[in-house]
């Protein structure tokens, strides 16, 4: 009977002694689980906290940008109006309106900002040729003048950048037309 208490005696110290170690091995699982997951987690927040400065870098550019763009659009606004009160200016023109430099000079003046350049004088837009103007009857001298004038227009366009479709919708002529005093005016 006592190797029968003995032998009861050490099975319900094995179970106790596995119970226990099962539980040790347990709490040591759940510790080291527990401490990666909180690893993990920290290494996120820092990740995302790094993302979010390099957003709020970019968003903070591109806002600049857009402000800027903004101001650009306005100016070239500004710069289309006066340029098309140049050309409705031109096609009315007549020998008064001719001979009115501050209009003439407000061409040149256009693209002046951008190209940060010297700009053009009245004389250097409109040449006008006094002993043709002399022999020559009103009618004839102002379709002439009218024509010279379109041809100076397209030439200073094409110098100050714009391209042929944006001087063909300025001018109110066609594109082959453009064209072809543009090659004009090189030669």
């Amino acid at each position: 009977m006592i190797t029968g208490i003995s032998i009861v005696v050490i099975i319900i110290f094995s179970v106790l002694f596995l119970i226990a170690k099962r539980e040790a091995v347990h709490r040591l699982f759940s510790n080291r689980i527990s401490s990666s997951t909180r690893e993990l987690q920290n290494e996120l927040e820092s990740t995302a906290d790094r993302v979010l400065k390099q957003m709020e870098n970019h968003i903070s550019q591109l806002e600049y940008l857009i402000a800027e763009a903004d101001e650009k659009i306005l100016s070239l606004d500004k710069k289309v109006k006066s340029a098309n009160q140049l050309i409705r200016d031109l096609h009315n023109l007549d020998n008064s309106t001719l001979l009115d430099s501050k209009k003439t000079e407000n061409l040149a003046n256009i693209h002046f900002e951008e190209k940060h350049e010297k700009p053009l004088t009245f004389n250097e837009y409109v040449a006008l040729d006094e002993s043709s103007s002399q022999n020559s009857d009103p009618k004839t001298m102002n379709r002439e003048t009218i024509g010279e004038d379109k041809k100076r227009l397209i030439a200073a366009m094409a110098e100050q950048g714009y391209n042929v479709t944006e001087i063909a919708k300025a001018t109110g002529m066609g594109k082959g037309a453009i064209m072809l005093v543009l090659q004009l005016h090189k030669k």
